[in-house]
């Protein structure tokens, strides 16, 4: 639901600002800027929305009677799996499975179609998080230059998905907007796609250097 309005935040911000400023007064570019406004102002009154709903309302409460529920030690599905394991063990597996995901899901990124790459970002982003929550279980050092790697992926992935979604967004407004701010959309996202070479390599250098920075986990 909150989506729609990041989105269109982010290509506000790093797609057509810098464009603008490139071209200070451009008819289209202030077009481009008043659809785009528009769209922005909806995109996050349906983002409240979604948050100020029962659905959320009950999403939180259910979230935090379950936290409540397995302090008190009752019957626990987290628990249950992890069996007898202690948490060291369960770090480990949790982690090398994440790990492997990456490893998978990494191979030949620089000649990947975006839905694929996107998924393959998820599976950093969700090996971030474990090498973060875990992190304070191992050596700080290990820790802190794993997930160094795992941001610099990270980033190259974000701002590759960012092009990606640029794209749609443009194709959106060529089809809603007046011509000339379809015109600007498409002139802004092209400014953008100038950097997609070089965060292609940045992306599988980076892939690289994690697959071979030792996995702190393993000692």
């Amino acid at each position: 639901a909150l989506d729609g309005a990041r989105d269109l935040d982010v290509f506000a911000r790093d797609v057509l600002a810098p464009a603008a400023e490139s071209a200070p007064g451009d008819a289209g570019f202030l077009a481009l800027g008043e659809s785009l406004a528009a769209a922005r102002a909806e995109a996050r009154d349906a983002a409240l929305r979604a948050t100020r709903s029962a659905r959320f309302s009950t999403l939180l409460l259910d979230a935090c009677a379950w936290m409540e529920v397995a302090v008190v030690g009752a019957p626990d599905p987290v628990r249950q799996g992890r069996g007898a394991r202690s948490l060291e063990e369960f770090a480990v597996g949790a982690l090398d499975r994440a790990r492997n995901q990456v490893k998978r899901r990494g191979r030949g990124l620089r000649r990947m179609a975006p839905p694929r790459r996107h998924k393959a970002r998820i599976e950093v982003k969700r090996l971030r998080y474990a090498a973060e929550f875990f992190g304070p279980l191992f050596e700080a050092r290990a820790v802190r230059k794993f997930v160094s790697r795992l941001e610099d992926l990270q980033e190259s992935l974000g701002e590759l998905n960012d092009i990606a979604v640029a794209r749609v967004l443009a194709a959106a407004f060529a089809a809603s907007a007046d011509p000339s701010a379809a015109l600007a959309a498409g002139r802004a996202v092209g400014r953008r796609e100038a950097a997609e070479g070089a965060l292609l390599r940045d992306a599988d250098r980076a892939w690289r250097r994690l697959m071979r920075t030792h996995r702190f986990w393993r000692g």
